[in-house]
């Protein structure tokens, strides 16, 4: 049996990356497995060979959108698969319709984004797709973002599932808790990190106002690539921080699995997401991690038993940020609790489940 993939942009990401971990486990399970991207935006999982892009340039235009609309009903109608999977909102308002006409019985619409962040027109057309079955089903990734369609015509509601994203995690075990090295960070550096694209949402401009009011011995490594990148360092020029804030761009996961474990606290300052998945890789890394206070990352690092796998700071604030990375570094039993618990919460989110979960949502079955 057939099944395609499908993201919008080549870039790291948590979509992107989630997606490729769905083929994987999908081909595991004896599916034949097709996976592209819409378009080329930066020169990244090159050692993937099984992903193609179906577009050369790196932007999506008017000029070149035929050319995309062709390419994909050609792959559809050559491929016939059974089912397709469709991340991000630019990806599926365009698969769905395209696959339908191809005769594509199951047409998954994954959700990266609430629909109050997509545009007007996005939103809309994306409503009447799923009103009418051109999105046969649509799956968000946590009950914050299922919240987020309560207002929602049922016949949009009623095909949405809930999948939990999951992880191909490294086989290697992960580091123990550095207890004395956080206690004895006032006479050494404190190695802070954060991971994500370089955008408002991800609230990175919150950390260098915090590194502008920080310890000397604090340094931050900022990883990921995106459109705020000369801001951010500009910043970082302007307020006198740059020779403690480096930017490293984007690493391809099974590096970042190495790079990871090398800092000292996993720093996420999001200020919305609908998962969160980096902060779940920092849990597999034996990283504690501090996290803005927003819903969904109550929802996904909570373990349900009254215990968190991260210490949460009030939103957009600095002062709460500056104060509850000086807990973690000050308090080496709080941080080795974070530790744990974080080990134990990626128990929950393995690629496997996630992935088992996609096959049933879209009743496929290998043959």
């Amino acid at each position: 049996m057939k099944i395609i993939i499908i993201c919008a942009q080549r870039e790291i990401g948590g979509a992107q990356t989630r997606a490729l971990d769905l083929a994987d486990y999908c081909r595991t399970r004896g599916f034949d497995v097709y996976f592209y991207f819409l378009y080329r935006k930066r020169e990244v999982f090159t050692e993937r060979a099984e992903a193609y892009d179906l577009l050369e340039s790196n932007l999506i235009k008017w000029s070149n959108l035929g050319v995309l609309v062709r390419e994909l009903a050609n792959v559809l109608r050559d491929k016939k698969p059974a089912v397709v999977y469709a991340f991000q909102a630019p990806t599926f308002t365009l698969v769905s319709p395209i696959a339908a006409l191809m005769g594509v019985k199951r047409r998954v619409a994954i959700v990266t984004q609430p629909p109050g962040k997509l545009n007007v027109v996005l939103r809309l057309w994306d409503l009447l797709l799923g009103i009418t079955g051109l999105h046969t089903n649509v799956v968000v990734n946590s009950n914050y973002t299922r919240d987020q369609y309560s207002r929602y015509p049922s016949a949009y509601r009623d095909r949405i599932s809930k999948v939990y994203v999951g992880v191909n995690f490294p086989q290697q075990a992960p580091r123990l808790p550095k207890l004395g090295a956080v206690e004895d960070t006032r006479l050494s550096r404190l190695k802070l990190v954060c991971v994500g694209r370089l955008s408002i949402q991800k609230n990175h401009m919150l950390i260098l106002r915090a590194m502008t009011n920080a310890p000397d011995n604090w340094e931050l490594t900022i990883i990921g690539e995106g459109e705020l990148r000369d801001t951010l360092q500009q910043y970082a020029i302007d307020h006198d921080i740059a020779g403690k804030v480096s930017f490293a761009g984007e690493i391809e996961r099974a590096r970042l699995f190495q790079v990871l474990p090398e800092f000292d606290i996993f720093i996420f300052p999001s200020s919305w997401e609908t998962f969160g998945i980096a902060a779940i890789d920092a849990c597999a890394c034996g990283l504690p991690v501090v996290a803005s206070d927003i819903p969904v990352l109550r929802e996904v690092l909570d373990l349900e038993s009254g215990r968190m796998a991260g210490l949460l700071f009030e939103p957009d604030n600095v002062a709460s940020l500056i104060a509850s990375i000086k807990l973690v570094e000050s308090d080496p039993m709080l941080s080795a609790s974070l530790v744990q618990n974080g080990l134990l919460l990626v128990e929950r989110y393995t690629a496997e489940r996630m992935g088992d979960d996609f096959l049933e949502v879209a009743d496929v079955h290998a043959t």
